[in-house]
């Protein structure tokens, strides 16, 4: 089976091609600057130009595919336009791509909860059924691509992904969190009233394979997440615990102080022309108590699951970050 991945030098792209090659799939990664270099026999990297309504590649790089896994897009950018050009003319740009070629494959596009947006309270985790409603610019792009997707769907079989918070080897979102666990630190960026759902790299790389190898699952979007509600607290003992740090000095940084550093961190990607770390997105995503979801449907349709205990998931995760030096 050949399989086509964008965004396979990414995080979670690269567990996915990870997974596929182990099953021995023939796997196409294509990916924006220079080629990754994979020594596996049923790996291939294509460098490809979303610019371009050919994306730059030939048509036998595209062509025979079974499933296209769609990962690549912007979490962070500038402008509202910025995001649309990287999450929205990105996806339309490669479906339709392999419409004109008249490729058929399952597409199954990466999304994001932000698309849906938060949850009313702990009592009414967001369904799919229920009307999205995203609170800011990021999640619009997202929402805007699935849309994109969906409208093309007479054309091309595709299968939405809303993945949670996603941890697990080489995530740098968490990774701040475990440095500032073994500092003896817990700084919580107006977050720490709230909770949340997790999910550990590889569930989710099973889930997302599961989802395309399923016939429930076209035409359908889904969240994959671990149920469980989890309060940033408890995801920060737990990581206290992993790095073997007995006590902590909590901080609770208050959401007027993290709007302000997102529009002053807007202001200066404007300047030097680069996103940052901390702007007006990320800040809004900040507000919600209550970013929580059900992955019911998903369970129902293809059997999907999150095997995987938070505590296991990031003694694997910190054990990856001592290895290869990131702490």
């Amino acid at each position: 089976m050949t399989t086509i991945v964008t965004g396979a030098t990414g995080f979670i792209g690269r567990h996915l091609v990870n997974a596929l090659a182990a099953q021995g799939e023939d796997v196409r990664c294509l990916t924006r600057g220079r080629p990754i270099s994979d020594s596996r026999p049923n790996v291939s990297a294509h460098t490809v130009d979303y610019s371009r309504s050919d994306l730059g590649v030939s048509e036998k790089v595209l062509a025979e595919a079974s499933r296209v896994f769609h990962l690549a897009g912007a979490t962070r950018a500038i402008s509202a336009t910025d995001y649309r050009n990287a999450n929205v003319a990105v996806t339309e740009r490669l479906a339709d791509r392999l419409i004109a070629l008249g490729e058929r494959p399952r597409f199954i596009y990466v999304s994001s909860q932000a698309a849906a947006g938060p949850a009313r309270d702990a009592q009414h985790p967001k369904s799919e059924t229920d009307a999205d409603a995203p609170i800011e610019d990021y999640g619009r792009s997202k929402l805007a691509a699935e849309r994109a997707v969906a409208s093309r769907g007479g054309e091309l079989p595709f299968t939405i992904i809303r993945p949670v918070a996603v941890f697990g080897p080489a995530d740098r979102d968490f990774l701040a969190i475990f440095a500032m666990a073994r500092r003896g630190v817990a700084i919580y960026p107006g977050i720490r009233h709230s909770s949340l759902n997790t999910i550990y790299v590889s569930d989710l790389v099973t889930g997302l394979i599961g989802a395309a190898q399923s016939g429930s699952s076209a035409g359908k979007t889904y969240y994959l997440g671990d149920d469980t509600v989890r309060p940033w607290t408890s995801i920060y003992s737990t990581i206290r615990e992993v790095v073997g740090q007995a006590r902590t000095i909590e901080l609770n940084l208050p959401t007027s102080l993290i709007g302000a550093a997102g529009i002053a961190g807007d202001f200066v990607a404007s300047l030097i022309g680069k996103p940052s770390l901390v702007g007006k997105s990320k800040a809004i995503l900040a507000k919600p108590k209550y970013w929580l979801c059900t992955s019911e449907r998903a369970r129902k349709d293809f059997g999907f699951s999150t095997p995987t205990l938070l505590r296991d998931g990031m003694r694997v995760t910190y054990d990856w970050y001592l290895q290869h030096r990131w702490l």
